[in-house]
């Protein structure tokens, strides 16, 4: 007993020490800051544990077991959960300080643990060979090598001498935009060609189950069932080519972005095209479309729309392989709606294929019923809007940066714009999946109201109580660059994760208001990792949240995960419920950090999980009158830490109760630590400390 006592003592006092070293408010632009800050705190506590025979991983090696399609930078996060929160902010400032689209898109790639056509060590270029209008002495030539099939990297272009006749009828740097566009497509498609098999599982899925529930839907089936009915699903997932999914969409999106800037340097004015022009190909259909505002009903592989209010209602920019592997629009202005409340069209939709939707100007709005504004599945998925008040809506989820086993991209680069989703949406990544959603500026809402999974989120397929079918989930990030925003969701949302994926909130600046119920704002449970970066403003968290359903929020690790939530800067008002605000759940990390500012948190001792703490707080299985037996205790020898720390500021902490409105539940300036039966809870504000 002694023994122990002095321990703690010694404990306390090197914490001490530490706190004298941390600055009011970190740069947060700086490498490592917060392994830094974490470790002086957390690794003097696990050597502590470690001495006395309590943990055996979490900080040293940790062996989580290898599941299928799981990243190895999740694994070694979950092996290394003090580095989760620097690895996350590596991954946005990468992102966000970035507007050129090819190097965002290359670090969802490398996020899935691959890099493919881009530039750097040891090989440069991935371009060298491709095609365009200037490969050909005459556009008839290049209008036949377009004729070929696939296999011939052409695209089965409908030739005849009509049809050169209406490209001819173009301006002539038109007529190289769309050629040049064709051709990339041509060398994507070939690329591609493996999904044009008609052995493989995706078409044997189709055919046998597509009955009247859709093809993307009965491709999806494993994700919303908890038991399948045959091996097709496996062959088809094992089966998917990421590495030339990565490759090809690498190299289209570079094509399509060069060939697009050195047309809108070159040409301003569309006056002079009267009429557009519309030819068919194996493929799928090329439009072009006036400056007129057009209603359009059709699907297009390429449709390039010069201007006016207009109104698709169709399956826009939707690529459905193998009959359409590759699908591109681009709207260069015009306060456009791009499909309906009332049909169910799919809109920035890859199934199996790549889709590019990219609208340059206007107030648009974006309708999707089911699958869309940047979903895909096997493939990639970017819809770039450049500027204007946009509306974003999607009735029933999987959209707005959603993916499983590939890539979806939503980047809005102006304007105050709303988006408005179900579950799985706004930055989710499925199994295999990374999903963005990337908002530059502008005062943006985010509603993902009684959803789940939204904005930063990810999930994979925990099968032990079904058919055993484990996947490991995605990435899944929502990065807002500048404005005064607002974000409404339900749970496991806000930077959160269930069962080992990845899920990030950053908002860079601007006051903001969050609300959510529970699971959320940097939770992880289930073997995952959770984060959220709030950089810096005068916020607001879960104010406006119903106050008897707030609970397990705001850096709640659960079940060997990590969770983390750091707020950067500002005065901040935070409202919680039980089990909230740093909390380690059975065997797991929550930790939560605010860095400056005079803050105010109140705890809402409500109904959920009554007698529980908050505020930095470490609990336990027992603590739940539950016991694992048998194999899914394997493992659970690790200790549960729950961590809240304020470094700097006048802050208040009171319980928000009836009858106990002025009651504290922890006095500012002060350490409070509990360490026993193998759980450390800290709470921290170090005022005093850190002169």
């Amino acid at each position: 007993m002694n023994h122990r006592l002095t321990i703690i003592c010694f404990l306390l006092l090197t914490m001490i020490l530490a706190c004298n070293n941390i600055d009011n408010k970190p740069d947060l632009n700086s490498g490592n800051n917060y392994k830094d800050l974490i470790s002086n705190t957390i690794n003097r506590e696990s050597h502590l544990a470690r001495s006395e025979g309590l943990i055996e991983s979490y900080f040293h090696g940790n062996n989580f077991t290898k599941i299928p399609f799981c990243s190895n930078s999740i694994l070694y996060g979950l092996s290394n959960p003090v580095e989760v929160a620097d690895y996350s902010r590596l991954i946005v400032d990468n992102i966000s300080e970035s507007r050129d689209i090819m190097d965002q898109l290359q670090m969802l790639h490398r996020l899935s643990g691959i890099s493919a056509g881009g530039y750097g060590p040891p090989i440069s270029g991935g371009l060298l060979n491709k095609r365009n209008l200037n490969s050909f002495s005459r556009l008839d030539n290049a209008l036949i090598a377009l004729s070929y099939p696939v296999s011939e990297k052409g695209i089965g272009l409908k030739y005849s001498g009509g049809v050169q006749k209406q490209i001819e009828s173009l301006p002539g740097v038109l007529q190289k935009l769309i050629i040049d566009l064709l051709f990339a497509i041509a060398d994507g498609n070939y690329l591609l060609q493996y999904i044009n098999n008609s052995d493989i599982p995706v078409n044997k899925i189709i055919k046998e189950e597509a009955k009247g529930i859709g093809r993307i839907d009965c491709i999806i089936k494993p994700f919303v069932a908890k038991e399948l009915d045959s091996n097709l699903h496996k062959s088809l997932f094992y089966g998917i080519d990421m590495q030339m999914i990565a490759f090809t969409s690498r190299i289209l999106t570079e094509r399509v972005y060069e060939t697009l800037r050195r047309f809108e340097d070159n040409m301003t004015d569309y006056t002079e095209i009267i009429s557009g022009i519309e030819i068919e190909t194996s493929m799928g259909k090329i439009g072009v479309f006036t400056e007129n505002n057009d209603t359009i009903y059709s699907e297009y592989m390429l449709l390039i729309d010069l201007g006016g209010d207009d109104v698709y209602l169709s399956n826009t920019a939707c690529a459905f392989g193998p009959d359409t592997p590759i699908s591109l629009v681009i709207d260069l202005d015009g306060k456009d709606t791009y499909g309906s409340e009332i049909e169910e069209k799919n809109i920035a939709c890859s199934f199996f294929g790549i889709s590019m939707l990219i609208d340059r100007r206007g107030n648009d709005t974006y309708y999707s019923t089911k699958y869309g504004e940047a979903f895909s599945f096997g493939g990639m998925s970017i819809l770039d809007d450049s500027e204007g008040d946009d509306k974003y809506i999607s009735k029933s989820g999987y959209a707005q940066g959603s993916a499983f086993f590939g890539y979806s991209m939503l980047t809005d680069r102006g304007g105050s714009d709303t988006y408005i989703s179900a579950s799985y949406s706004q930055g989710f990544g499925g199994t295999s999946g990374v999903g963005l959603l990337l908002d530059h500026m502008g005062d943006d809402i985010y509603i993902s109201q009684s959803a789940s999974f939204c904005q930063g989120a990810a999930k994979g397929r925990w099968a032990d109580a079904g058919d055993g079918f484990n996947m490991g989930g995605g990435h899944g990030l929502l990065i807002d660059i500048k404005g005064n925003d607002t974000y409404l969701a339900e749970s496991f949302s806000q930077g959160a994760s269930y069962y080992y994926g990845l899920g990030i909130l950053n908002d860079r600046s601007g006051d903001d208001k969050y609300n959510a119920l529970s699971h959320s704002q940097g939770s992880a449970s289930h073997y995952t990792l959770g984060c959220m970066l709030e950089d810096d403003g005068n916020d607001k968290y879960n104010l406006d949240s119903p106050p008897e359903s707030i609970s397990q929020i705001i850096a709640y690790g659960r079940d060997q995960s990590a969770a983390f939530f750091i707020d950067g800067g500002g005065d901040d008002e935070y409202l919680f419920g039980n089990k909230s605000y740093g909390i380690g759940d059975i065997k797991a990390i929550g930790i939560s950090i605010d860095m400056s500012g005079d803050d105010s948190y109140k705890w809402i001792k409500n109904s959920s999980y009554p007698g529980y703490g908050s505020f930095g707080d470490a609990q336990s299985l027992e603590e739940t009158g539950m016991k694992i037996s048998g194999p899914l205790a394997m493992g659970m020898r690790k200790c549960s830490l729950g961590s809240a720390m304020d470094l700097s500021g006048l802050d208040q902490y009171n319980i928000v109760s009836p009858g106990n409105e002025k009651e504290l539940f922890f006095k500012n300036n002060i350490i409070e630590k509990k360490a026993d039966r193998n759980m450390y809870s800290f709470r921290f504000d170090f005022k005093n400390y850190n002169k």
